[in-house]
């Protein structure tokens, strides 16, 4: 049996068009299944109405073309799977003759038809793979357009095909029409989730030749592809960017020795400008105004007035928990640190300094191009200035005994003893989430809800798939670039390089009196749960590292920190 998937993202037009090709066919042994990445337009609801036979999956928010395709392949137990996109549109005899073409040849994995453009020209879209010279001789670069006929457009597009009828083996087939055997998701494995959408397949493709596997092109049957994505059309940066992005994983991934490596380095680099030369051309461009109707980009932050509305109607109408009180705790005396322990805390805060400043003057370049990646990829400032936790500051009983956003020891407050009283900072980092993500997603904001004890202590700070994050913010989280920003609060004097992390406002009433001895210590930009997992710590285990941490502190563990940090961020582990 045959199982059809398309993955759907705000295309009910496209869909419905591509649902009416299908159920057209002359090709009758099939299910069809729908995975739909948090539509917003009614597309499931529609779904549901007009195709009542169509199984859908509904993901709560876009979570990428990859990963909704292996989410699609592993609800499927058909022996093969034809992948679309929801843009294309199927001639009646597409299926028959491509399932038996495929089904005849066990030697063939994969197979692809003739893929067509709406104006009828053909989309070159079963190819070879990609070279370095592949960035200037793309299916859509100047060079390839004034020079058709050049070897290396022709190699690559594998244009010596364009006018076979027969049957022929290429290298890689597009994912906007692809029929594949189930099994090879066992064989070869999944799609590669670090691709967001574009270049997936292809490095599927290679993973699929290092497999001695077969892919065709049947050129006798066709789909048209009516993607929006063609010359001359507005792209939007988060589209542009997403492409090179997906360019260089797949470069580095098959091309290089890894992230290091100098080949790596330069298509980094080379990527990088082609993009914001991009982004630059594509602002000259007009949005058609079926592009400003509909959906917007990929990872748009953009959403229709209504929805908004909407969002922000659900978050005040519901019942929050008052900022809870914070407990201040009383002041242990401590032995007066000798004059050679204070010379040396003295040279370790201006070493602390000079590393900041000659980090933030080494990477600021990329500063000034994450920053102008973020204003255009979503609305909203760049920076994030968040209300975190600074070191706590020694106050008498008598100045807290009346404050309602403090609370007293178990013993009450003396009025002559000393008592930590919390202190807070502006915490500076890039932006990574859409600008009105507390009104998108008011449940993911746990803190603001009268969470039980026992609860808190099971909860998480981050979520692996956020539907918060935006699409340069997913690579900044991933990268640990976002955090940057944090150098100048280092330099300012706010928190340390290493210490304990600095905690959110809203987060810290839920700490008991035994845990506020964290706040003792100046936070740190890195502490032991940026090398113990991160984001897979609950709050609990990233608070009993931290307790750790200020039990234990010495030169020589702020140092063992920073070593592993800078290993941490390299496998970014725990990174989302």
């Amino acid at each position: 049996m045959l199982s059809i998937l398309i993955i759907n993202w705000n295309s009910w037009p496209d869909l419905e068009r591509c649902l009416n090709s299908i159920f057209a066919s002359k090709y009758t042994d099939y299910e069809v299944l729908v995975v739909d990445n948090g539509s917003t337009d009614g597309s499931a609801e529609k779904l549901a109405e007009q195709f009542p036979a169509v199984k859908v999956h509904r993901n709560p928010a876009n979570l990428g073309h990859t990963r909704a395709v292996n989410q699609g392949v592993e609800r499927i137990e058909s022996d093969y799977v034809l992948l679309l996109d929801a843009d294309t549109e199927l001639a009646d005899d597409m299926i028959g003759a491509m399932m038996d073409f495929i089904t005849a040849r066990p030697s063939v994995s994969a197979v692809a038809p003739r893929t067509f453009n709406t104006d009828g020209s053909i989309q070159e879209s079963a190819r070879n793979f990609p070279s370095a010279m592949s960035g200037l001789f793309g299916r859509q670069s100047v060079l390839t357009r004034w020079f058709p006929n050049n070897r290396f457009s022709r190699r690559y597009l594998g244009r010596d095909n364009l006018g076979s009828d027969d049957p022929f083996q290429v290298e890689q087939i597009s994912a906007a029409c692809m029929l594949f055997r189930r099994s090879l998701y066992q064989e070869v494995g999944p799609w590669d989730e670090g691709y967001f959408g574009y270049w997936v397949e292809t490095d599927w493709c290679f993973q699929l030749k290092k497999a001695g596997k077969e892919v065709w092109c049947v050129p006798s049957v066709s789909v048209w592809h009516h993607e929006s994505n063609h010359v001359g059309k507005k792209r939007g940066a988060a589209r542009i960017w997403d492409f090179n992005r997906g360019a260089y994983r797949l470069y580095r991934k098959h091309y290089t020795l890894g992230v290091l490596d100098p080949r790596a380095l330069f298509a980094s680099a080379a990527l990088t400008i082609r993009a914001l030369l991009q982004i630059v051309g594509d602002s000259f461009r007009k949005a058609p105004e079926a592009q400003i109707a509909e959906r917007g980009s990929p990872g748009s932050a953009v959403v229709a007035d209504g929805d908004l509305d909407e969002r922000v109607a659900v978050r005040e109408a519901r019942k929050l928990a008052k900022a809870k009180p914070v407990f201040a705790i009383p002041y242990e005396p401590q032995p007066k640190p000798s004059i050679p322990v204070r010379l040396a805390e003295g040279v370790y805060r201006a070493l602390e300094i000079l590393a900041a400043l000659v980090v933030v003057i080494l990477v600021s370049p990329l500063l000034l191009l994450v920053t102008v990646l973020i204003r255009w990829d979503s609305p909203g400032p760049a920076l994030f200035w968040h209300q975190r936790t600074g070191r706590s500051k020694l106050k008498y009983g008598r100045e807290l005994m009346h404050r309602e956003d403090i609370k007293p020891p178990a013993a009450g407050f003396e009025p002559d003893r000393l008592y930590w009283s919390p202190t807070y900072i502006k915490f500076p980092k890039y932006r990574t989430m859409v600008a009105d993500a507390a009104q998108r997603h008011p449940e993911l904001y746990w803190w603001n809800y009268d969470v039980p004890p026992e609860q808190f202590q099971k909860m998480y700070y981050k979520l692996e798939e956020d539907p918060r994050l935006t699409r340069v913010g997913r690579w900044l989280r991933k990268t640990t670039i976002d955090e940057l920003p944090n150098l100048f609060s280092v330099i300012r004097g706010d928190v340390r390089l290493v210490g304990p992390r600095p905690e959110a406002r809203e987060v810290q009433g839920y700490y008991t009196e035994e845990q506020m001895i964290k706040f003792t210590v100046k936070p740190g930009v890195t502490c032991l749960s940026k090398i113990h997992g991160r984001g897979e710590l609950s709050v609990q285990e990233q608070i009993d590292l931290d307790l750790e941490y200020v039990k234990t502190r010495s030169l020589g563990l702020d140092l063992k920190i920073l070593f592993l940090t800078v290993w941490g961020t390299l496998t970014q582990r725990g990174a989302f």
